[in-house]
């Protein structure tokens, strides 16, 4: 992810979405403000549990706490177990409050107090714009 530039009108611009170029015929880059940045919800496919698995497909969501910074603090998230379409297995991780440039290939580890759950590499994000955006549809 590039660092943010200025815009004509001075407000912050920063990479907000990036497809890549083994997408046929449709990468690119999404450049918008700041604010574009925010994350609320993340998942991916390719998890690791450090013990017995916490959640199963099917649980109800658990409350948890996520880093997705080597040196960043965790953050308080819910997490669940669901199935894609195509039947692949993923973590969902919603968080309470979005967190600023989190991208696919970032690795997200779960806690419950001290003790890791897990970790998971993160491959989908969702905006936090986005995700209000659904809330208020629905």
């Amino acid at each position: 992810m590039t660092a943010p530039t200025i815009s004509p009108s001075g407000s912050a611009r920063g990479c907000a979405s990036a497809t890549p170029p083994r997408t046929a015929g449709q990468h690119g880059v999404v450049v918008g403000a700041r604010e574009a940045l925010d994350v609320s919800e993340l998942s991916g496919t390719r998890l690791s549990w450090c013990g017995q698995p916490a959640l199963a497909v099917g649980d109800p969501s658990i409350e948890v706490t996520v880093q997705v910074r080597a040196h960043g603090d965790d953050v308080p998230a819910t997490a669940e177990l669901r199935v894609r379409d195509g039947g692949d297995v993923e973590v969902a991780i919603t968080l309470r409050d979005p967190l600023d440039g989190v991208a696919p290939g970032q690795s997200a580890v779960l806690y419950q107090g001290t003790r890791v759950l897990g970790q998971v590499t993160i491959d989908r994000t969702v905006s936090a714009d986005r995700a209000a955006a659904s809330a208020s549809v629905a």
